[in-house]
């Protein structure tokens, strides 16, 4: 089922055109990394999908048609965490911040010390719950960050370069948190990089170009598509275009994106 649906979007920034006539459908379940060069609009299209931009088109998430009259609807479903996240805190210590999302969401108290509890297990925040958070380093804010809306199980979570903001442990965890999420609750996962390696960490890929331009596919159908990639200017992660390479002399007949796998094969 498509659970996100756009037809015809144009939205442009004074006289720059940013989209023209762009048509997408994601399907439930995806976890989609979004890559394009520098003023692509990748961005703008994460602030179109929440509201916080007006554009022309149409748009569906999650079933309900993105305008005016569902926004409150549409918020309780649809996550957000934006590229200047760390800018956001508004409480002093990562307990309230993480408490006031679900009080803000009218949740009562019974069941806010329910999922808090199934939230910091996850997370490992036992020891940082009290910790002000100006005292937390950048990608354990991300972290909270993150923690603070998945605790609410949006349908659709969208984030702007997250990932850049985590150091190599923090990282691995929220990426295993969020395929759990993705697997378990089919949350919809739309996250902006700059790094083409985070491709291999889902399920599917998003290339914006320029305007009316973008390229959507599965992250297994990479291998096919460098011409693609070469037009959005975008590099092939390095499993892919080795892949490639090896396949000129034979040693490999396809994309293999799992390093061990490589190994494997090639020791044959």
């Amino acid at each position: 089922m498509k659970e996100i649906i756009i037809k015809d979007l144009s939205f442009s920034y004074k006289n720059k055109k940013v989209f023209s006539k762009v048509n997408l459908a994601i399907d439930d379940g995806a976890f989609v990394h979004i890559l394009g060069p520098s003023g692509s609009g990748k961005s703008t299209f994460a602030k179109i999908l929440v509201g916080i931009l007006p554009f022309e088109g149409y748009i569906c998430l999650n079933r309900t048609v993105l305008n005016k009259k569902n926004m409150a609807s549409l918020h309780r479903r649809v996550a957000y965490v934006s590229e200047n996240f760390y800018e956001d805190f508004l409480f002093r210590t990562v307990l309230e911040e993480i408490i006031y999302t679900l009080e803000n969401m009218g949740y009562r108290k019974s069941d806010i010390a329910q999922h808090i509890s199934s939230i910091v297990s996850l997370f490992h925040f036992e020891q940082d719950l009290n910790k002000n958070s100006n005292d937390l380093t950048l990608s354990k804010k991300a972290m909270v960050k993150l923690a603070s809306v998945l605790i609410c199980c949006p349908k659709i979570l969208i984030l702007d370069s997250l990932f850049s903001y985590m150091d190599f442990d923090d990282k691995k965890r929220a990426v295993r948190i969020l395929k759990k999420y993705n697997k378990d609750k089919k949350l919809i996962i739309l996250h902006i990089t700059n790094n083409v390696e985070d491709i291999l960490l889902g399920t599917d890929v998003l290339l914006l170009y320029h305007e009316s331009c973008l390229f959507y596919c599965k992250k297994d159908e990479i291998y096919d598509h460098e011409k693609e990639f070469h037009s959005a200017n975008v590099s092939l992660p390095f499993m892919v275009s080795l892949s490639k390479k090896l396949s000129y002399y034979s040693l490999v007949q396809s994309s293999i994106l799992n390093q061990k796998e490589m190994v494997n094969v090639l020791w044959k």
